[in-house]
């Protein structure tokens, strides 16, 4: 397994330090396939943005102890129908904003009682949404889905999920413009 840490860490002594500023990595898997990131990028000032191509499943894990996060997210506008983001380990998880969701149908999101304050950025283009389940056992944020905009709703989103236990946990689910609910 590759993991991002290694990844950059490698990259960082085979390319000059000028061409390091901006990074970014692009995952492409096999059509329909499902595909599993497991973050290792601290979070200090030094995310980096993931896109993803053809894979239809994604999940994104927290991958240390120590803070973790992305940039952004962009994924396979035509092939990704399903993420999940899960904060198992013991710091916070952040997604940055996620792109690309044109044909996302459902977004399970996750804190343990080990994980940080996870975050998931703002999910603008909403369309296909069907299904939002945040599930926090720590502090957990999802920003807003959708737009107050004509296009880009949830239109044919049925199953919002959002629960929190143990003492003090706050789950947060963000604006949701949904066609259902604006009726």
């Amino acid at each position: 397994m590759i993991t991002m840490q290694s990844f950059w860490g490698h990259l960082r002594q085979v390319l000059p330090f000028a061409l390091m500023t901006q990074m970014w990595l692009l995952l492409q898997a096999v059509a329909d396939a499902s595909l599993t990131v497991d973050v290792r990028s601290a979070v200090a000032g030094t995310e980096e943005a993931l896109t993803v191509t053809d894979a239809a499943s994604v999940t994104i894990t927290s991958g240390t102890a120590v803070a973790n996060g992305l940039s952004n997210v962009v994924l396979d506008a035509v092939d990704t129908t399903s993420l999940t983001v899960s904060a198992t380990k013991g710091a916070t998880l952040a997604t940055g904003n996620i792109t690309g969701t044109n044909k996302l149908a459902t977004v399970s999101f996750s804190s343990s009682v080990a994980s940080g304050a996870p975050t998931v950025g703002t999910i603008a283009d909403a369309d296909d949404l069907t299904s939002i389940t945040l599930t926090a056992e720590a502090d957990a944020t999802i920003g807003q889905i959708g737009t107050d905009a004509t296009a880009n709703n949830a239109e044919i989103l049925d199953t919002v999920t959002v629960s929190a236990s143990g003492t003090g946990v706050t789950a947060t689910l963000g604006d949701v413009y949904s066609e259902l609910y604006n009726e």
